[in-house]
């Protein structure tokens, strides 16, 4: 974003990308299959739903935000729609690790 912008005029070095996403996180395909299932309405898909709300394993997250992060973004602000549901922030902790350690 920066670099195309800067053909028109500079983007001030303050001004930080951020980037608004959901993410529904899973520890294998399984599981993740399950947790949609509880979320869901029957009359979405589970690839819509998944689709809309960013299901994923750690792995699938770790590859997503660091594209973010490659893109430009310096910052991540994240709704999990599960987060009512017991793992949903353990499972967006293991997100948070990978990241922290790439």
């Amino acid at each position: 974003m920066r670099r195309n912008a800067e053909r028109d005029r500079p983007i001030p070095e303050e001004i930080e990308v951020t980037h608004l996403t959901n993410a529904v996180v899973a520890p294998d395909r399984t599981a993740l299959r399950e947790r949609i299932d509880q979320l869901r309405r029957r009359t979405t898909s589970v690839e819509d739903y998944s689709s809309r709300y960013r299901a994923g394993t750690p792995d699938d997250h770790i590859e997503l935000f660091s594209a973010y992060a490659k893109a430009g973004a310096s910052h991540s602000i994240v709704a999990l729609p599960d987060v009512h549901l017991e793992g949903s922030i353990e499972a967006f902790a293991d997100v948070i690790a990978g990241l922290a350690s790439a």
